[in-house]
């Protein structure tokens, strides 16, 4: 399985998909899975900050959802729940069902930085950064 190093933390690349309107990142940190999908500017309802990317090959692109694997389930990224040293608070959502998750700092650059060396991207500034 192929890793990237990031600051200190470690992800493992588990599975991408190019499907051109579609790019799907299936990683993992720790024992922990999520997925990134991008889509081309302007096609889909973003639902994270935004992060704005352009290939070389196939235009722009947005990181349109970030989803974390618990007990089978995909929930949705859904913002910070609290900030610590090393660690932010990380609120996902399924439907009513929510989950707390301590990830490094920052994650959201953190993924946008994988999308970027496996999918041969650049990742465009974007003025507000929250997440």
């Amino acid at each position: 399985m192929k890793t990237h190093t990031i600051g200190t933390d470690t992800f493992a690349i588990f599975e991408k998909q190019n499907k051109g309107n579609l790019l799907m990142l299936h990683f993992l940190w720790g024992k922990k899975d999520f997925r990134a999908f991008l889509e081309r500017e302007g096609t889909s309802v973003v639902k994270v900050p935004p992060h704005h990317f352009t290939s070389a090959k196939d235009g722009e692109y947005v990181l349109t959802r970030v989803q974390y694997l618990y007990d089978y389930d995909w929930y949705d990224y859904d913002g910070l729940g609290g900030h610590g040293l090393a660690h932010d608070e990380v609120r996902w959502k399924l439907e009513k069902r929510v989950r707390y998750l301590e990830l490094p700092q920052h994650f959201l650059e953190c993924v946008s930085e994988l999308l970027c060396r496996e999918m041969e991207l650049e990742h465009k500034p974007t003025l507000s950064r929250a997440g």
